[in-house]
């Protein structure tokens, strides 16, 4: 079952055009900096001596906002036809 996801995975991506490919690319960049972000935050919250805790969650939160905002965009873009592709029109 996991290599038949992993295949999928990755004949979906060939499939896509180079502006489909940046939008998921900057998606998966913001979905790692979430994850950096919150493993800074973890660290902030599990050092006593550390004082801007509230901040860094904050940021988390901001950063997942973002991460799911850049997926909805290349999700958007693999939908949407391409400007140049013919249309079907009704008939």
């Amino acid at each position: 079952m996991k290599k038949m996801a992993l295949a999928f995975s990755i004949v979906s991506f060939v499939a896509c055009s180079s502006p489909q490919k940046a939008a998921w690319h900057e998606s998966g960049h913001s979905w790692g900096e979430s994850g950096r972000q919150f493993l800074r935050a973890l660290g902030t919250s599990v050092n006593p001596d550390e004082t801007n805790r509230k901040q860094e969650w904050k940021q988390v939160g901001q950063d997942l906002g973002e991460a799911g905002k850049d997926t909805g965009r290349a999700l958007s873009k693999s939908i949407e036809p391409p400007p140049d592709s013919p249309q079907k029109k009704p008939q």
